[in-house]
C-alpha cells in the first residue's frame, strides 16, 4: 500500500497518466529498451506520438518490422543511441536544441504541418499493421508479405 492506495490502482493512475501524456504530445522518446524495437515504439505510434528512436538507423534497419510495407523515416525520426548522445558533453543539449526548433515552441508553421501529417501516418500504420483492434488480420498479412518479398529476393519463388 502506498499513500493509501494499492500497488496495482497506483500502477493503473500512472498508465492512465501515461497514456494521456502520450496522447497529447507531438513527439515521444523511444531509447533503445531490451529489444532491439522497445514497446515505446508502438505506443508512441498507437497514441500518435511521433516517435524519436534512439538508436543507430542504420541498425534498426534490420530490426524494424515490415520494412517492404512501412517507409519507417516517414513515420520516425532517429538519432544516436542514448548513451551515445549523453556521452558527448553537449549531446544532450543539442537534441533538445533540434527538437525545439523543429517541433517545440520555436517550430514554424511549416515545421509543425509536417510534424502533424508524420503523427497522422504513424497512426495509420499502426492501426493497419499493429492494431488488433482495428485490423485483425495486419500482423498476419504484414509477415506474410515480407515472407513472400524475402522469399522473392532469395530466388525462392519466381516472379
Amino acid at each position: 500500500v502506498v499513500n493509501g492506495k494499492s500497488k496495482s490502482r497506483t500502477n493503473d493512475d500512472l498508465l492512465q497518466k501515461t497514456a494521456q501524456e502520450m496522447r497529447t504530445a507531438m513527439i515521444c522518446l523511444c531509447p533503445a529498451g531490451d529489444s532491439p524495437t522497445s514497446l515505446r515504439l508502438f505506443e508512441s505510434l498507437a497514441t500518435g506520438c511521433v516517435p524519436v528512436v534512439m538508436s543507430d538507423r542504420l541498425h534498426m534497419a534490420h530490426v524494424l518490422p515490415f520494412p517492404n510495407l512501412i517507409n519507417w523515416d516517414e513515420i520516425a525520426f532517429f538519432t544516436e543511441s542514448l548513451s551515445d548522445i549523453s556521452s558527448c558533453a553537449s549531446g544532450i543539449l543539442e537534441l533538445s536544441s533540434v527538437l525545439n526548433r523543429t517541433m517545440g515552441p520555436e517550430a514554424e508553421g511549416d515545421e509543425m504541418s509536417r510534424l502533424r501529417e508524420i503523427r497522422r501516418k504513424g497512426q495509420l500504420m499502426f492501426h493497419e499493421y499493429f492494431s488488433y483492434f482495428w485490423n485483425p488480420r495486419g500482423v498476419a498479412d504484414g509477415v506474410l508479405f515480407e515472407t513472400f518479398e524475402l522469399m522473392r529476393h532469395l530466388n525462392i519463388l519466381a516472379e
